[in-house]
């Protein structure tokens, strides 16, 4: 994929892999690229014709045909990030050499695990400062009826803008739930909302992510920092 060109609505060359030393991802490879201007672009290369992962068949999947490239599914969650600064935006889907691609917004950073074991014992109050936001977020993306289905702090992108403004963007939200989307409706993935919105925050049953106050739990083990992460995301989110 590196050096090709990319014919969408625009054109992309492809600039460099992300995520080299994961080898292969489970269903999609991950790409930056940039048009003609020189703006950078994130690009996800999906293997199979119709990229849908073994998981998007299971019962764990409430979403289930985000990945089969459809214009229907697309434009759904394409209409659905244009309306919150919260949600990476997707910009279009293209069929490449028989093979799907998808173009997302570039937004540069770290994840908010990676965040965390850099500055917590360098300047916590950073730390402080983004859970803080991250909870506020969160809480707006609830109150907004979404429900990501994958959620772990490695799919919470957090970016440093004037090294004092953060930005906070969830990614990868491949089995998001939303009322309003017709797979949602289809399968009733909605009938407990409540339930969808609980299992971001703690998610013990489900094959996808642990939940992020999970995430959170599991840093504070890991890194000896009992009850200083938790706390100030309670504080925020509820």
């Amino acid at each position: 994929m590196i050096g090709e060109n990319i014919l969408g609505k625009i054109k992309y060359k492809v600039t460099k892999k992300l995520l080299e030393d994961q080898g292969n991802r489970p269903n999609a490879n991950i790409y930056i690229c940039e048009d003609e201007k020189g703006k950078k672009y994130i690009l996800k290369h999906f293997y199979s014709k119709s990229p849908v992962s073994f998981i998007g068949y299971s019962k764990y999947n409430h979403y289930g045909r985000r990945r089969d490239g459809s214009s229907k599914v697309f434009n759904e969650i394409q209409e659905k990030n244009s309306q919150y600064h919260f949600l990476l935006k997707h910009i279009e889907r293209i069929k490449h050499k028989n093979k799907w691609l998808i173009i997302l917004e570039y937004i540069e950073g770290s994840t908010l695990s990676e965040f965390i074991k850099t500055n917590h014992s360098k300047d916590f109050n950073k730390v402080n400062i983004v859970i803080e936001q991250f909870g506020l977020e969160l809480k707006k993306w609830h109150a907004s009826k979404f429900a990501h289905g994958d959620p772990h702090l490695d799919n919470v992108m957090v970016s440093i803008q004037n090294n004092e403004t953060y930005i906070i963007k969830l990614i990868d939200y491949g089995q998001l739930h939303h009322p309003d989307f017709h797979y949602c409706k289809k399968v009733n993935c909605f009938h407990n909302t409540g339930k969808r919105i609980n299992e971001d925050l703690k998610n013990n049953s489900n094959k996808l992510g642990k939940g992020f106050l999970n995430g959170l739990i599991d840093l504070e083990k890991s890194l000896n920092m009992p009850n200083m992460l938790t706390p100030i995301f309670n504080k925020a989110y509820n």
